[in-house]
């Protein structure tokens, strides 16, 4: 849904009424309990998206995604396939991911070592 509403530029004030719409099964009954019993409206984007993760993603399986990122290894992945498992746990580890020479350091360090000889020094990032 962040890809779409970025690809489209859909106004930062309507994002929240127009991802609310396409939720579905748990996620949209959760909506409409939070909507009628909340005190604090959920106006923007970044309240819509934390409260989503908090409810969906409890802190223990934030935590455990975010090792499972600190700890990913290509192994017998394909970079490929490595890459995508990297991209997929990144969400749960911003400290990781928000500063982009860190997380491109975390992905080298990640992959087959054969790989890492190919790239290059790792001290070029």
């Amino acid at each position: 849904m962040e890809k779409l509403l970025e690809v489209v530029s859909y106004p930062k004030n309507l994002k929240v009424k127009l991802a609310s719409f396409y939720l579905e099964g748990p996620a949209d009954t959760w909506w409409g309990t939070i909507k009628k019993t909340s005190s604090q409206a959920i106006s923007t984007w970044e309240m819509f998206v934390e409260k989503m993760r908090n409810k969906f993603f409890p802190p223990a399986l934030r935590r455990k995604k975010e090792n499972e990122f600190r700890f990913l290894r290509q192994g017998q992945m394909s970079v490929l396939e490595y890459a995508a498992k990297f991209v997929e746990l990144s969400i749960f580890a911003t400290d990781f991911t928000s500063n982009e020479r860190v997380k491109s350091m975390r992905f080298f360090e990640g992959l087959n070592l054969k790989y890492q000889k190919r790239i290059g020094v790792y001290s070029s990032f």
